[in-house]
C-alpha cells in the first residue's frame, strides 16, 4: 500500500498496521501516522483498551434454553480465550424453511485468531458459510431450488453481464436473501464476524 502517506515504522514489514483482521472478514482496521501514535493505539490493545466487537450471522438456537445473551470462555489456538455476546436480530425463514438466521453481536475481551468464529462454534452455532469451522449450509425451499437447465441458464447469463448488482441472489433462503448482503464479485463464499 503505497499512497504516499507518512505512517509509522515500527513495524516495517506492515507500515503502520496496528492490527489484524482474519482473513474473509470485513472490518474497520487501525493506521497509525506516527511511531508515537502507532506505540500508543498497540499499547492500548494489549492493555484491552480497546472496545471490539463483531456481527455474525448464525443459524437460530434451537434450543429453548438458548440465552439471548451470555459469555463464552473457550479455549482457542490452546490459549484461553473470553468473549461476550448478546441478539441482535433474528430472520424466519418461510414455511417451508425449517432454519431461521441470528445475527449476533460478539464482544473479543481477548484477542485470539479465529475467536469469533471458534466462538460462535463452541457454542453450536457456527458462523453460516464459514468454511473452517461451519458445515452449516442453510436449506433451500423446494420452492427456490434450480434445475440444471436454470443453472445452465444462470451461468450463461452471469457471463454475458458481470455487473455485481445484478447477482440472482434468489438461490438463497428468505432469511439471507432479506439480509442486505455485499459478496465481492467472484466470491461465492462468505460470512460475516
Amino acid at each position: 500500500l503505497d499512497m504516499n502517506l507518512s505512517l509509522s515504522t515500527v513495524n516495517p514489514i506492515a507500515r503502520g498496521i496496528v492490527h489484524r483482521l482474519d482473513r474473509g472478514t470485513s472490518g474497520c482496521i487501525c493506521l497509525a501516522k506516527s511511531n508515537e501514535a502507532h506505540l500508543k493505539l498497540i499499547a492500548s490493545f494489549f492493555l484491552r483498551r480497546v472496545t471490539k466487537k463483531y456481527l455474525a450471522l448464525v443459524p437460530s438456537p434451537s434450543s429453548s434454553s438458548f440465552q439471548e445473551e451470555g459469555t463464552i470462555d473457550a479455549l482457542v489456538g490452546g490459549k484461553p480465550a473470553t468473549s461476550k455476546y448478546r441478539v441482535v436480530s433474528t430472520f424466519h425463514g418461510d414455511e417451508s424453511s425449517s432454519q431461521g438466521v441470528t445475527m449476533l453481536e460478539v464482544e473479543t475481551l481477548t484477542g485470539r485468531k479465529h475467536q469469533v468464529r471458534v466462538h460462535c462454534s463452541e457454542i453450536g452455532l457456527p458462523i453460516i458459510f464459514d468454511p473452517l469451522y461451519s458445515s452449516f449450509q442453510p436449506p433451500v425451499p423446494a420452492s427456490r431450488r434450480k434445475t440444471k437447465k436454470d443453472l445452465q441458464r444462470n451461468k450463461k447469463r452471469k457471463a454475458e453481464n458481470d455487473n455485481a448488482e445484478d447477482r440472482d441472489k434468489s438461490s438463497l433462503p428468505k432469511p439471507i436473501s432479506d439480509i442486505e448482503l455485499t459478496m465481492i464479485p467472484g466470491q461465492e463464499k462468505f460470512f460475516l464476524h
